[in-house]
């Protein structure tokens, strides 16, 4: 089963979603004052991901959603995420065992 989620750390991620519509920057720097507790959260890795994806490129992102599906294998969207990365970078293997992974 996926990790659960707290309520303040949803609504800190909630807060980090709304703050990336206007300015990703911004929320990037955000998700760096998270509680130490929430530093290994998948859900935590997997938005620094889409992060980082948006401002740097899928190279930038790759190791957090590589984190994310590390500390839950069954995190559907990070293995999704991780298989466009490889997708972008023309691994076509890998893409195919990430999506697979979504099954």
């Amino acid at each position: 089963p996926m990790t659960a989620i707290d309520p303040a750390l949803d609504d800190f991620l909630a807060d980090v979603e709304q703050l990336a519509l206007d300015d990703p920057q911004a929320a990037l720097e955000l998700l760096d004052e998270a509680s130490p507790g929430w530093h290994d959260h998948p859900e935590l890795h997997f938005i620094r991901g889409d992060l980082l994806w948006g401002i740097r490129g899928p190279e930038a992102a790759a190791p957090h959603f590589r984190h994310a599906v590390a500390r839950d294998p069954k995190f559907a969207d990070g293995w999704h995420a991780l298989g466009q990365v490889h997708e972008a970078l023309g691994d076509h293997p890998e893409v195919v065992r990430c999506f697979l992974e979504v099954l």
